[in-house]
């Protein structure tokens, strides 16, 4: 099985999330449940080549050349542009609360939940240092859009240069 026909049957499913381990059949995410596949455990190297069949050549090289990588959340709660595009008639846009800087932390990443901006501009600082995958979650509302939270922070850039 390659990558696209597990993705093609994890859309027909509909399947919120597919997960791949080596040692472990190919596993989705339906309504919330996780359903193993009837097929053999995957190698390590059917793993990878799944993995790397789905990154842009530069996630290929960041990965490869073990590059830091940093990540930015919004963390609202939901999916923001779905909510406040679609008003009312979103579906399944809700979230429970969870801090994705902890969540990143469990898997060996360096994380930080930042709560003003200040700790914003410190953990922008840290990255650079951390020698590893660097998640920032920024705690937001639903009250305000995209463009309502990333206004002051780009201009704050443009005053400081961070």
């Amino acid at each position: 099985m390659d990558i696209t026909e597990l993705l093609t049957f994890a859309v027909q499913e509909g399947a919120s999330d597919v997960h791949l381990s080596s040692g472990e059949p190919p596993m989705l995410r339906i309504h919330g449940d996780i359903k193993r596949l009837e097929h053999s455990p995957l190698t390590r190297d059917e793993v990878h080549n799944m993995a790397f069949d789905v990154m842009s050549d530069l996630h290929r090289r960041v990965f490869q050349e073990k590059l830091d990588i940093g990540v930015l959340v919004f963390n609202n709660g939901a999916l923001g542009w779905v909510l406040h595009g679609m008003g009312e008639r979103a579906v399944a846009a809700g979230f429970d609360p969870f801090d994705h800087a902890a969540i990143a932390r469990s898997v060996g990443c360096e994380a930080v939940r930042v709560e003003s901006t200040s700790d914003l501009r410190d953990a922008l600082k840290a990255f650079p240092d951390a020698g590893k995958p660097f998640v920032i979650d920024v705690p937001t509302s639903l009250e305000s859009s995209f463009r309502d939270v990333t206004q002051d922070i780009a201009r704050q850039r443009r005053e400081t240069g961070y």
